[in-house]
């Protein structure tokens, strides 16, 4: 029973592969597309990390390492817990935040220059993380609970632990820091989303909790002064 469950375990994954793979030329890693392939669970992911732990120190074509995939990952649906008086059922109890147990599962296995390796773009794992949770608050169509925030903040707090330079480090897709590459993301993809409500205060949490890690970051010279003084400005005027 076992040899056929893993079986069709790998075949499922070399069929997800073959079918979102960018390159001809890249080669199966059954690591990689572990902790890629949206309908991996995180349990199985260790397992096969655990089975292969040389893979997950291994980049792929665009230099992307398995701790990248996990971040890049999308949030699903069922990731956020109910908040509007409806009772989960016991598998999708199961399947909570199972998004951020992945990445944490990823973080976990990695060796701990994985959260410093930048990949063929200038992007680093963290850069992924704020950009698909930031998009994730938008599209999840639930109501927004504390639980995936606070565990998200956890595992940014682990990767600025890893690599403290990280913070001041620029995603290439915005060509900001991670503090100000949050509220960048949330304001375009509110903005692409205009049906969707969506909590100002997720951003400006996760902003806060990226500033507190190093607030010399508001005071360094190469961070853009004039969008972090906005920023506050907007905040204490709200409030």
């Amino acid at each position: 029973v076992a040899s056929l469950f893993w079986t069709k375990l790998v075949s499922m994954l070399e069929a997800s592969w073959a079918a979102d793979r960018n390159s001809s030329d890249e080669s199966f890693s059954l690591v990689r597309t572990a902790f890629k392939c949206s309908g991996c669970t995180p349990p199985v992911a260790r397992i096969i990390a655990e089975l292969y732990p040389d893979e997950m120190a291994r980049p792929d074509s665009e230099g992307l390492l398995p701790l990248h995939h996990a971040a890049r990952r999308k949030w699903h649906a069922w990731d956020w817990p109910r908040q509007d008086g409806t009772r989960n059922s016991a598998n999708a109890q199961v399947l909570q935040i199972e998004t951020a147990s992945l990445l944490r599962a990823a973080m976990a296995l990695s060796p701990e220059t994985a959260a410093s390796h930048m990949d063929d773009s200038n992007a680093l794992p963290i850069h992924y993380a704020v950009r698909t949770f930031m998009q994730a608050c938008c599209s999840s169509g639930r109501s927004y609970t504390p639980r995936p925030v606070l565990e998200v903040q956890d595992l940014l707090g682990l990767f600025v632990k890893l690599n403290p330079s990280c913070l001041h480090e620029t995603d290439p897709g915005t060509n900001l820091p991670p503090f100000l590459q949050a509220s960048a993301v949330a304001t375009e993809t509110k903005r692409k989303c205009a049906s969707a409500s969506f909590p100002d205060e997720i951003a400006l949490s996760m902003v806060y909790q990226l500033l507190r890690e190093d607030p010399s970051l508001v005071k360094s010279k190469d961070s853009p002064r004039g969008l972090v003084d906005g920023l506050l400005s907007t905040h204490i005027k709200e409030n």
